[in-house]
């Protein structure tokens, strides 16, 4: 059932496990890939036009790029904080998981995953942090202030590790 829907996903597009994941991406046109280009050309003067803070798009369709573009003066090597993509990065592989039985639930605990740890400083509310709980970031443990100005957050980025 999960290949019929992978293959219905794809649809004549077969060749997707072969195109990626790869070193690099393999590159087509917008229309080879079943996607027409003058909807991403209008979404880019939207952007423009709207003056939408986008510094660099890439759009990825049957594992090829097919488009690619930045906003002066960001480059393909510009290094980004990207603050809460990572959520929807984490959020997507829970699915995954999920789908591909690895994980029970949103509602499974954290600490089932740390079976062969010793957890730091033990207690019952570390024991009852769930997936959800991290997803929707309500575990419940306090954070004072923003992003930037937080001490914290500063000495993690400069952290050799």
């Amino acid at each position: 059932m999960k290949k019929e829907r992978a293959a219905k996903t794809r649809g004549a597009f077969t060749d997707f496990d072969e195109v990626w994941p790869a070193d690099t991406w393999s590159c087509s046109t917008p229309e080879a890939q079943g996607v027409d280009s003058t909807r991403l050309l209008d979404m880019l003067k939207a952007v423009k036009s709207n003056n939408i803070g986008i510094d660099g798009l890439l759009v990825i369709r049957n594992g090829r790029l097919i488009m690619e573009m930045y906003r002066y003066p960001y480059k393909a090597d510009t290094l980004h904080h990207i603050y809460s993509c990572t959520k929807s990065f984490t959020s997507s592989l829970i699915g995954i998981a999920l789908e591909q039985g690895r994980i029970k639930g949103p509602s499974q605990c954290i600490e089932d995953f740390f079976y062969d740890r010793q957890i730091a400083n033990p207690h019952k509310a570390k024991r009852t942090i769930t997936l959800g709980n991290l997803l929707t970031m309500s575990s419940g443990y306090e954070w004072i202030g923003g992003m930037l100005e937080q001490p914290t957050l500063q000495e993690w980025w400069q952290s050799a590790d």
